[in-house]
């Protein structure tokens, strides 16, 4: 992706982003109304009809499956609903030529959870607005009983997928969702999904289809939401570089508002958030 340089209309706004990049590691963005959940929503630059550019990375393998057989039966057809259902958005998914190698092995805190911050500011020097992923938590199986006056006795499979989306403007969760499909199996996939074999994975390879278009629905809803955001990642003679190019939709004469950093807060279990600062003027695109 080609960037696009910005020209400077103000000499007070070259050292105020100079300071917020060196201070914070990352750059200015958008003013967000309130913190936690709510840092997710932020008020968008000036421009036209932009497009945001998302990477979706694996999900997290929690069943007994393969990861062969969950990137068939899930993963594959999640990235290709995203695609089909929000074609307005830049997807980058595993195995495209532009997908980074940062993306194959998140930052994690001690505890084991995703850094924020740090998928953060990752996420921004790649000129990335969000970061998508998830777990496939569940597939299960298990006996139930029909019918009001002669009870019927039948077997219900399940699978469970948790989509998440990570903002990159604070580095908080925009989603984190719980999408669950049911449906009836037969006794042969019962037992076979109650030993964890993988004779009982086709008979809910359905479901685990209709689960990986209900996520991305989700995802594509929620990601459309999220106003467009570009990042500063570097000033050169002058010139500010901007994490986002023509791909996105960006022109020259295009005005973009700058908004400093304006902190960074954490919570008790080590995860940090940016808080946006205040705008600091305005630079044009040439």
């Amino acid at each position: 992706m080609k960037p696009y340089f910005a020209e400077l209309r103000f000499r007070f706004l070259f050292l105020i982003l100079v300071l917020a990049m060196g201070a914070a590691g990352c750059s200015p963005v958008a003013t967000v109304k309130r913190q936690s959940r709510n840092l997710a929503r932020a008020l968008p630059f000036t421009g036209g009809e932009l497009r945001k550019r998302v990477v979706v990375v694996p999900f997290e393998n929690r069943t007994f499956l393969s990861g062969s057989d969950l990137d068939q039966l899930v993963f594959e057809p999640f990235t290709v609903f995203l695609r089909d259902e929000c074609p307005d958005l830049i997807w980058i998914t595993p195995g495209d030529p532009d997908y980074p190698a940062e993306m194959n092995r998140l930052p994690r805190l001690i505890t084991g959870a995703i850094d924020s911050l740090a998928l953060a500011e990752t996420g921004r020097r790649l000129g990335f607005n969000a970061v998508v992923t998830g777990s496939f938590d569940r597939m299960e199986a298990e006996e139930k009983e029909k019918g009001l006056i002669f009870e019927e006795t039948y077997y219900a499979g399940t699978v469970i997928l948790n989509p998440v989306i990570y903002n990159m403007v604070t580095g908080a969760k925009l989603m984190d969702d719980i999408v669950a499909r049911r449906g009836e199996i037969d006794g042969a996939a019962f037992d076979a999904i109650r030993q964890q074999q993988s004779a009982g994975i086709m008979a809910m390879s359905e479901m685990m289809g209709k689960a990986a278009e209900k996520a991305g629905n989700r995802v594509c809803t929620a990601v459309k939401r999220l106003p467009w955001q570009a990042y500063v990642t570097a000033v050169e003679e002058g010139k500010i570089i901007l994490s986002h190019g023509r791909e996105t939709g960006v022109q020259p004469g295009d005005v973009l508002s700058v908004y400093d950093i304006g902190g960074v807060i954490g919570r008790e279990e080590g995860q940090k958030f940016i808080l946006p600062g205040q705008k600091t003027g305005e630079i044009e695109v040439t």
